[in-house]
């Protein structure tokens, strides 16, 4: 069998020293195979072999772990085969049966096994399935939820109307359960949900991030504005409608400046005032381009009047005025 050429990259992982190694790498990109080396070559060591019952290797599941195992497994039966009187070898083969390859998962269980009076659990525990888990979830859920009814908090109630359309209060529990699984699936969530009021708090720069979306969508339609308004000045051959067209090109540039510097209100102004009218068409122009003109300039004025109604309704100070009333709710 042809010996595997390794990359330089695979090849420095694989003849790094012993102690922590810290490897980035995309999938595809050889990962298991160079691992399988490295851990080959540390079993297979002459003057310091790691014995395999040691050896302890970790992954995200189940299909992953059988695979490492049956590489790792693959290459030291090759590795004796070939040279049947080594007994290292031989010795390695078989301990490897005792190694623990696994999920992360089964790993920390195997510790909770081993150590399940330490924790004041029972000998006889198990791990629930995702149906029981599912169960015990809403069970918990409904239990906060009755506890807070119980309590008569009037935050809670102003939280049930804000997250709830209807008599049930299904909605909110859903809610809950979202947050508590994007929670549990980032490190350190107590400190995320930290991190998530701070950024609640009023100031220009969250409110800047708050309404970012609003303002790329209106940048678009200020941009395809621009564009039509050029494309016309083209197509239309009439004085007066193309002082029309300058006076809006001219407003929608303003707007879009405003955007750029965070001058929302200038820019709802600015918005407001590119009018985009049909009303100074010339009664000359070829139906076929009036028609065409015409559509154009009203999907833009919509899209433009969209823009503009989303960002005067959040403005600055309306966001600061709703913060004392939202935050308790948010916290909740």
């Amino acid at each position: 069998m042809a010996e595997k050429r390794w990359t330089s990259a695979q090849s420095n992982f694989i003849d790094a020293p012993r102690g922590p190694i810290l490897v980035s790498a995309a999938a595809g990109s050889g990962k298991t195979s160079a691992i399988v080396e490295r851990v080959s070559r540390r079993l297979c060591d002459r003057d310091n072999p790691l014995s395999a019952d040691k050896l302890l290797m970790t992954t995200f599941s189940n299909a992953a772990a059988a695979e490492m195992l049956s590489r790792i497994e693959s290459k030291l039966y090759e590795l004796s085969d070939a040279d049947p009187d080594n007994t290292a070898l031989s010795t390695q083969c078989e301990r490897l049966s005792e190694a623990q390859i696994g999920t992360i998962h089964s790993f920390c269980l195997k510790i909770i096994r081993e150590n399940f009076s330490l924790l004041d659990l029972s000998c006889d525990f198990r791990v629930a399935d995702s149906t029981e888990n599912e169960v015990l979830m809403f069970a918990a859920v409904d239990r906060v939820i009755k506890k807070a009814y119980a309590e008569n908090d009037s935050v809670f109630y102003s939280l049930v109307e804000n997250t709830c359309s209807s008599k049930s209060d299904a909605e909110l529990a859903q809610i809950i359960i979202k947050l508590y699984r994007t929670l549990i699936a980032m490190p350190f969530p107590l400190n995320v949900i930290a991190e998530w009021e701070e950024k609640f708090v009023p100031s220009k720069q969250n409110y800047n991030l708050l309404i970012s979306p609003l303002v790329e969508r209106a940048k678009k339609a200020v941009q395809q504005g621009l564009s039509l308004c050029a494309n016309h000045i083209e197509e239309i051959a009439d004085e007066k409608m193309y002082a029309f067209i300058l006076e809006d090109v001219e407003n929608l540039k303003k707007a879009d400046e405003a955007l750029s510097e965070g001058d929302i209100p200038a820019a709802c102004a600015f918005i407001g005032a590119a009018k985009l009218s049909n009303t100074s068409l010339p009664r000359k122009m070829e139906p076929t381009l009036r028609e065409y003109v015409k559509l154009g300039r009203e999907n833009i004025r919509k899209s433009l009047s969209d823009s503009y109604s989303l960002l005067y309704e959040v403005s600055f100070e309306l966001y600061c005025s709703q913060h004392d009333y939202l935050l308790p709710i948010v916290k909740k």
